[in-house]
C-alpha cells in the first residue's frame, strides 16, 4: 500500500484548460480538480478512477462506491469539475458568446487534455483509466470511452442518459405507475387546477402565494416547478438512514438547483445532517456557505410520503400539494431561479443563478444543435400540455437573447 506523507485527499487543484478547443488563441481558464491516493499502491499497474463531475459544483473527490472500488483495485482517484460549473468558469456567465463554449464537444476535448496533464504529473507512465459518472456524467463517461478508447480503457456509466428521447412521455407513465392510480389522479388534478386558476388574476395570485412563487413566473415556469416537485427532486439517502448517519460525514452527493437554507455549518466538504428526523445532504459551496438538499419524491423513493398528502384527494388539491412541496423541499423551492425565465434571463440577478443558468443554457443550446440530453426532458413530467418540449421554449428563447 502506498504510504501517504501528507493528506491523501487533496484540496482543490487547478489545471490550465483551453477555453475553446477549436480556437486555442482564446487562452485558458483554471479548471478545478481533486485527487485521492489513500487506496493507491503507487505502482504502474494500478488504474486511475476518473470521476467526472457534472452539472454542479465539484467540491472534492468522491466517496461511497468509488472509494470501495479504489480500495479493491488499489487505484488512484481523480475528479474533474465540469467546465462552467462551480468555480471552473471559462468566461462571463452573463455573456452569450462566452457560453457558446458550454457543450459536450468541448468536454470531450477537456478530458483527454486533463488526462495527459495528470499522466505527466505521474511520471509519464501509461496507465489504465476508468471513466466514472452517473446520469449526465454517466453519459459523458460512456461517450468519452466510445470517442477516445485510446485514452479511456473502461467506463462505469451509472444511469447514463445516452439514449435521448424527444418528448419522453414514458417517464410520465412510469411515475404514474409507481405512485398508483389514486395518487396519479391527484397529481393530474393538481395540473388541472393550476391550468384552471391561471387565467384568473385573483386565483393565480392565491395559487402562487401557496407555493411562495413570485408573480414574474410564467405559466410554463410554474408548471415546470410543479412537475419537478412531483417527480424529480435530487438524490439523498432514505430517511431511515438518518439515525445511523447523524454524525457521519458521508458520500458527497450532487446538489443541483433545489436549495433549502441550512443554518448549520458544514464540518467538511460535505456531510449528512439530520433535522427533525429528516436527512439532508449538505455541501459547502464556498467559505461558510452551506447548501443543503432534502431527500426526494417519486423518482427517489419518497412517493409514499408525497401521496400521503394527496390520497384521498383533498378538496383543495393545490393547497395540499403546496404543503407537500414546502415541507419536503423547503419554502424557497417554489421561487427557485432555476424555474424562472425572468431570473435566468436577467444579468442583474446573476447572484441567484448558482449553476442553474449554465445547466438550463446547456440543455437549450444542445437541443438547438440536435445533441439532446435526455435529462433535459424532465420538465415534461406532470402531464400538462404547457410542457410539450424538453424545456419550455420561452425560457430557451429568453436565454438566447
Amino acid at each position: 500500500m502506498h504510504t501517504c506523507t501528507c493528506d491523501c485527499v487533496s484540496a482543490a487543484n487547478w489545471f490550465p484548460q483551453l477555453v475553446d478547443h477549436t480556437n486555442p488563441n482564446r487562452g485558458t481558464f483554471a479548471q478545478r480538480w481533486y485527487w485521492d491516493h489513500s487506496a493507491w499502491d503507487g505502482t504502474a499497474n494500478s488504474p486511475v478512477l476518473f470521476y467526472i463531475c457534472g452539472e454542479a459544483p465539484c467540491t472534492g473527490s468522491p466517496s461511497g462506491s468509488v472509494i470501495n472500488l479504489a480500495q479493491q483495485t488499489k487505484s488512484l482517484i481523480v475528479a474533474l469539475e465540469h467546465r462552467w460549473y462551480g468555480e471552473s468558469l471559462p468566461g462571463d456567465i452573463t455573456s452569450t458568446r462566452d457560453l457558446m463554449t458550454l457543450d459536450v464537444d468541448q468536454v470531450m476535448e477537456d478530458i483527454p487534455a486533463f488526462i495527459s496533464y495528470i499522466e505527466g504529473l505521474l511520471g509519464g507512465v501509461d496507465r489504465k483509466w476508468v471513466a466514472i459518472g452517473g446520469s449526465y456524467p454517466g453519459a459523458l463517461s460512456a461517450w468519452i470511452r466510445e470517442k477516445r478508447p485510446d485514452v479511456i480503457d473502461a467506463s462505469w456509466s451509472s444511469s447514463g442518459v445516452v439514449n435521448a428521447v424527444y418528448k419522453f412521455t414514458r417517464f410520465d407513465q412510469l411515475v404514474a405507475q409507481a405512485v398508483g392510480t389514486e395518487c396519479a389522479n391527484s397529481i393530474r388534478a393538481v395540473t388541472a387546477a393550476m391550468e384552471a386558476a391561471w387565467p384568473n388574476p385573483t386565483a393565480r395570485a392565491a395559487m402562487l402565494a401557496l407555493f411562495g412563487t413570485p408573480a414574474d413566473f410564467t405559466q410554463q415556469d410554474f408548471a415546470w416547478m410543479l412537475a419537478d416537485s412531483a417527480a424529480m427532486g435530487y438524490v439523498a439517502p432514505p430517511r431511515r438512514a438518518c439515525a445511523r448517519n447523524r454524525r457521519r460525514v458521508g458520500t458527497r452527493l450532487p446538489v443541483f438547483f433545489h436549495f433549502v437554507t441550512c443554518t448549520r455549518t458544514c464540518p467538511l466538504a460535505s456531510a449528512h445532517i439530520c433535522v427533525r428526523n429528516t436527512l439532508y445532504v449538505c455541501v459547502c459551496v464556498r467559505a461558510r456557505v452551506c447548501v443543503c438538499a432534502r431527500a426526494c419524491s417519486a423518482q427517489y423513493g419518497f412517493k409514499d410520503e408525497m401521496c400521503s398528502y394527496l390520497v384521498p384527494q383533498p378538496a383543495n388539491v393545490l393547497a395540499a400539494f403546496a404543503n407537500w412541496t414546502n415541507t419536503h423541499y423547503g419554502a424557497t423551492f417554489g421561487a427557485s431561479c432555476y424555474y424562472s425565465t425572468a431570473c435566468l434571463s436577467d444579468p442583474k440577478r446573476v447572484a441567484e443563478w448558482y449553476d442553474a443558468k449554465t445547466w438550463v443554457w446547456q440543455c437549450c443550446y444542445q437541443l438547438v444543435r440536435g445533441a439532446l440530453l435526455a435529462r433535459c426532458s424532465t420538465p415534461r413530467r406532470g402531464g400538462s400540455a404547457l410542457l410539450p418540449l424538453p424545456l419550455p421554449q420561452r425560457a430557451c428563447n429568453a436565454l438566447a437573447a
